[in-house]
């Protein structure tokens, strides 16, 4: 049986960076697999990351139902079978004033930030690019809850169910947003 450990602290990089995360494993590939509704993370950069995995892979956290402030990450991320999204993979928690530039891709729920959002988005962006089969969104794959003040100038490729800013299934709110890639 196998346990799951969630970071539940509060990591602050005070703007330091973690350089050439390299991860080829199963799911929930980041550096934080799983952050705790108490856990937070902030004023951190993960630079030239190249992840590739099964579900949930991201650059910095896999499953976050913590905070995220001030982050950012730039490199490489690849599912080869779920969400993939370049900062957090899963988010029901909250995430601000981070952006990402990293190249993802994935068959289904992408985004260049986030591949499915449950919780919030509030200032972010993202540049690069962003390609899947099914629900690839330039900023979120997926979005249930709400978008605050964030922004996508990413190219985004997919076949079904493809957006500049959200992929698929708008279920929550969007204000004072845009994207301005090529779609």
């Amino acid at each position: 049986e196998s346990v799951i450990f969630a970071f539940s602290g509060t990591l602050d990089g005070d703007g330091h960076t973690i350089r050439n995360l390299r991860i080829d494993g199963g799911s929930g590939e980041a550096l934080f697999g799983l952050v705790s509704p108490d856990g937070e993370i902030r004023n951190l950069g993960v630079v030239d990351v190249d992840i590739t995995g099964t579900g949930h892979p991201a650059g910095l956290v896999a499953n976050n139902l913590g905070r995220v402030l001030n982050c950012y990450s730039t490199g490489r991320v690849i599912s080869r079978m779920n969400a993939a999204a370049g900062l957090v993979g899963f988010n029901r928690g909250s995430v601000a004033g981070s952006y990402s530039t990293a190249i993802v891709e994935g068959p289904i729920f992408v985004g260049g930030l986030v591949g499915w959002n449950y919780g919030t988005l509030n200032d972010c962006y993202v540049t690069g690019s962003v390609s899947g089969y099914f629900y690839v969104g330039g900023l979120v794959g997926e979005n249930y809850d709400k978008l605050t003040a964030c922004y996508a100038t990413v190219s985004v490729n997919g076949y079904d169910y493809v957006g500049g800013l959200v992929g698929i299934h708008n279920g929550g709110t969007v204000q004072v947003c845009y994207a301005a890639g090529l779609v």
